[in-house]
């Protein structure tokens, strides 16, 4: 009797102890199935857009270190042919990374020219003639395009190895005088390829004080 008894005690000890070991082992795999559950990562910057183009940045802060297609602008006019000549370079306020060159020259005939020598993949050559040796109606486009091509055609015996972009837009701009009886200010006249486009331009006309007058001829060429 006292043998089942005894039986009988170590058999209810052990179910106990099953059953508690039972509910142990039920909440310890929830506890690690709660903290070892992987958590989604939220990156809260994701949908936010940068107000700088990256590209035209420096991490550094190094505004030169911006690698443009062309060189830092440089003079492009002969001063033995025009020693009236300044050539200074000015900060880009929209993009510091490409300096603008400014070259002012001074013709014996009391004429001033400056030219605005600027762009990366995009280049540009703006002259900018004030000059007394034309008088006209400001919006006879015929007028002022033959000034400005007389003018530009003298000009270029002093540009260094009479840069190709300007000779070549010289022609074009004389072709397209001839060529069409209807001229227009601003048109875009294309005398290079479709994928680097080389244009020229002849901006509106207009009349300053002494019998002068401002002539915007423009030569580009892009993207390089």
């Amino acid at each position: 009797m006292k043998n089942e008894k005894l039986q009988k005690s170590i058999l209810s000890l052990g179910f106990i102890f099953i059953m508690f070991s039972g509910c142990d082992s039920t909440q310890s795999a929830q506890v690690n199935s709660q903290t070892s559950a992987p958590q989604p990562i939220v990156n809260k910057s994701a949908n936010i857009k940068p107000n700088v183009n990256v590209s035209q940045t420096n991490v550094a802060g190094d505004e030169d270190s911006f690698e443009c297609v062309r060189a830092t602008p440089e003079s492009i006019v002969k001063k033995k042919i025009f020693p009236k000549t300044k050539f200074t370079l000015r900060k880009n306020e929209e993009f510091p990374f490409q300096p603008i060159g400014f070259e002012t020259v001074e013709f014996d005939n009391g004429d001033n020219l400056t030219i605005e020598n600027t762009g990366c993949e995009n280049f540009t050559l703006i002259f900018y003639f004030e000059t007394s040796r034309f008088s006209g109606k400001t919006d006879d486009a015929r007028f002022w395009y033959r000034a400005a091509a007389r003018l530009i055609e003298q000009t270029r015996k002093g540009l260094i190895d009479d840069t190709t972009l300007v000779r070549n837009g010289t022609k074009a701009l004389n072709s397209y005088i001839k060529k069409n009886k209807t001229l227009k200010f601003d048109e875009e006249i294309s005398f290079g390829g479709t994928v680097i486009r080389e244009i020229v331009t002849l901006g509106e006309v207009e009349k300053l004080k002494n019998g002068r007058y401002k002539i915007e001829l423009s030569f580009g060429i892009g993207p390089l």
